[in-house]
């Protein structure tokens, strides 16, 4: 009886050593990804459905005067407090909570008044701003620039995390 000798070119031993940090590599690497996506999504008026968010009101335009800021500017941004506060930690996403609410829209509780131009000088001078209780159930629509899961599963994003799982296995693989 003739001896074979086999000889492989991967080891499976290798991989189990290695699947948790490949794993946890994979997982920095995507929340990393998405804090970038999350920022230039922000940073350009665009929604994770690649859509231009909807323009800010002339209550906005007008409130962001008073306070001295660009009405140019993308919704979301005029301080540009939201979009510092976007990091990319270990368990995932930190961004400031009325972000999360801002994506999903939401209806306030006071809204501002006297917003007519006259008011405008006056307010300029004292950067003050008057509110009164939301009677009229206004809402504040959706800029959803936070995935929700069923946008962040989509099919193509799917089909990228699982590339990048092969190649890192793969990798691991190979002795």
């Amino acid at each position: 009886m003739a001896k074979m000798l086999i000889k492989s070119n991967f080891s499976f031993a290798k991989l189990s050593s290695q699947y948790k940090e490949i794993k946890s590599n994979l997982s920095q690497e995507l929340i990393k990804d998405e804090a970038e996506a999350m920022k230039k999504r922000l940073s350009t008026g665009t929604t994770v459905h690649g859509k231009q968010m909807q323009p800010i009101k002339n209550s906005t335009a007008l409130t962001r005067s008073i306070k001295n800021q660009s009405i140019n500017t993308p919704p979301l941004t005029a301080s540009g407090k939201l979009l510092k506060s976007i990091k990319a930690t270990k368990r995932g996403i930190s961004v400031k909570e009325y972000g999360a609410i801002q994506s999903s829209g939401f209806t306030p509780k006071k809204i501002p008044v006297g917003l007519a131009r006259q008011a405008v000088k006056k307010a300029k001078k004292k950067r003050k701003i008057a509110f009164q209780n939301n009677t009229k159930g206004i809402k504040v629509p959706a800029r959803q620039f936070i995935h929700t899961n069923e946008t962040f599963n989509s099919l193509n994003r799917r089909k990228k995390i699982r590339r990048k799982l092969i190649v890192a296995i793969n990798k691991a693989l190979k002795k």
